[in-house]
């Protein structure tokens, strides 16, 4: 039986390989309710993630995480 990945290791690999996330795309994609608890786990982990507050239409405040450079550490070496 193959182990699911943990949410932390799913949001490193999209940042890894789509560029950023927000809040909203965490949800609908990969079920995750808590993203800046995920984002605060995986800079605990040593990696550089950089936050930045936007505004959408409606005036309505949300965060937009990406990695700052690549991360000593692989995906796959994220504690769940």
């Amino acid at each position: 039986m193959r182990k699911s990945k943990s949410q932390n290791q799913l949001i490193l690999n999209h940042l890894t390989h789509k560029g950023s996330i927000t809040p909203a795309e965490a949800l609908v994609t990969y079920g995750c309710m808590r993203l800046a608890a995920r984002i605060g786990d995986l800079k605990n982990h040593g990696h550089k993630i950089e936050t930045e507050i936007k505004t959408d239409q409606l005036g309505g405040r949300y965060a937009r995480y990406w990695l700052l450079k690549k991360s000593s550490r692989k995906a796959t070496a994220v504690m769940a």
